[in-house]
């Protein structure tokens, strides 16, 4: 398709997310002026010019790209219903990105290992090894920055995995289908690990219920001597290593309303806490912009106190909690 009449190229800049992805995968889509531009002025451009190897090469890196600038739009939203821009998808997130760049950085080594000339007879022939691409190299490094990152969120299993966790449609599961192998010694450390955040802060007289309801006093009798006569309800266990609900689309699933909805009341508060952490700081910034449009010349007088109560209210009635 030829969008040369309705579209522009876009130029990428320092401060812009994904610019530089935004700028190739709008220039992909503009091939066909692209190059028409080029043959047009070829000795004007002289060796600053694209070859078909170098469409391919812009193709590969917008692939490269993509999943980073879809996670990145994901993230910056504003989580009402407690997801598409959550503290428990950035786990998720992490996991994805670190699977496409995985197989990507595995994908080129094959290709590089199979362009390689197979080794000679002559022990003193050194076979040639084709070099290692930029687009490897890219790889690796967004895998070991990846990787960095990943570690930073095993040190705060108390906020992190416990977003994660505390997804009803995620829960123990999601832990031991990801991390498997290595990673697996650390579940049963994260599961522990807020447990004891759960009792310390947010347990409270958990429900006990008796084992043995019958009013004869034989019964009675025999029960407390066989076994105990209250039993403690674990609500979080119950609810880790239960059955994680079904979802079809994250747009309209509500897990705020599914917590209120929940037998789990000793958790409940827990999970408000934590689902309603933003996984970025865009909502932040998005506020910090809205106060400087509404400090104008012509109020500039206003001070702080009702600058904050302004964007407070504007939120308020942009989220229907207050009414006009």
């Amino acid at each position: 398709m030829d969008y040369s009449s309705s579209i522009n190229l876009i130029l990428d800049n320092s401060t812009r997310w994904n610019s530089a992805f935004l700028s190739i995968q709008r220039g992909l889509k503009l091939k066909t002026a692209v190059n028409i531009f080029i043959n047009e002025h070829l000795d004007a451009l002289g060796d600053d010019r694209l070859e078909e190897e170098d469409w391919q090469q812009l193709a590969d890196v917008v692939d490269a790209l993509e999943p980073f600038s879809y996670i990145t739009l994901r993230l910056e939203g504003n989580p009402i219903t407690g997801s598409h821009g959550a503290i428990w998808e950035a786990l998720p997130a992490l996991d994805l990105l670190l699977q496409h760049v995985e197989t990507k950085r595995e994908t080129l080594r094959q290709q590089r290992s199979q362009r390689s000339t197979p080794p000679s007879r002559n022990r003193r022939q050194i076979p040639h090894t084709p070099d290692i691409s930029p687009l490897e190299v890219a790889y690796q490094n967004a895998w070991e920055k990846l990787r960095k990152y990943y570690r930073k969120t095993d040190d705060n299993f108390e906020i992190y995995a416990a977003a994660t966790l505390l997804n009803p449609c995620l829960r123990k599961t999601y832990f031991t289908e990801r991390w498997t192998d290595d990673s697996a010694a650390y579940v049963p450390r994260m599961i522990d690990v807020n447990k004891r955040l759960w009792e310390r802060d947010y347990r409270q007289d958990t429900p006990m219920r008796p084992l043995f309801n019958s009013q004869s006093r034989l019964d009675s009798f025999l029960a407390g001597i066989t076994q105990p006569r209250r039993q403690e309800l674990d609500e979080f266990a119950l609810y880790v290593e239960g059955q994680p609900a079904a979802y079809t689309d994250w747009s309209e699933y509500n897990i705020f309303e599914w917590w209120m909805q929940a037998p789990f009341p000793s958790l409940r508060q827990w999970a408000f806490d934590t689902l309603s952490v933003p996984a970025m700081s865009a909502e932040v910034e998005r506020v910090f912009s809205q106060a400087r449009r509404t400090l104008t010349r012509d109020r500039n007088l206003l001070n702080e106190e009702n600058l904050e109560a302004l964007q407070c209210l504007k939120h308020w009635l942009d989220h229907k909690i207050v009414a006009y």
